[in-house]
């Protein structure tokens, strides 16, 4: 992870081909025959200078300049996402469908986090707002229960419901 000048971008430059890669892009093609870098146990030996080599390029471009660039050049790159990133994401937000909008009695339509998991046959999104406060307790308890309306009147005569 190194840090671009609007977050953070993962950048995934593993192996010889990736690595030369980035140098390219990063505009220093000689970093990637320099004798303390030009292995993967030299790379990780010199870690630390090499993380600095790499986040004073990435200080200096934004997220999304860095993801384009990279994966453009065939190096895989992708941003930290933060919340205000995934609300606009695409991907997420868009063809996962991430946030729907609800229409939430008594506070009009909401948007909310759906469930993550996502299924092939099973629509994962909620189907309407939550219920009022005993909206639902003639069903629940009807249903359910087998309550009839003398029992939820008792019921709520009494403060149980």
């Amino acid at each position: 992870m190194f840090p671009a000048s609007d977050g953070d971008v993962v950048i995934a430059a593993g192996n010889a081909k990736l690595w030369k890669i980035l140098c390219s892009v990063m505009g220093s093609p000689e970093l990637a025959d320099a004798p303390k870098f030009a292995g993967i146990q030299e790379r990780i030996a010199n870690h630390e200078e090499l993380r600095e080599i790499i986040s004073s390029w990435t200080r200096n471009h934004t997220i999304d300049e860095i993801d384009k660039m990279l994966n453009d050049a065939g190096c895989p790159a992708c941003p930290v996402n933060t919340i205000d990133r995934l609300v606009k994401d695409p991907q997420i937000a868009g063809d996962r469908g991430m946030f729907p909008e609800i229409d939430q009695p008594g506070m009009g339509k909401l948007q909310i986090t759906a469930m993550a998991q996502k299924l092939t046959r099973t629509k994962s999104c909620p189907r309407k707002g939550a219920p009022l406060l005993g909206e639902d307790n003639a069903a629940i308890y009807g249903e359910m229960l087998d309550f009839d309306e003398a029992k939820l009147t008792e019921l709520k005569e009494k403060g149980v419901i």
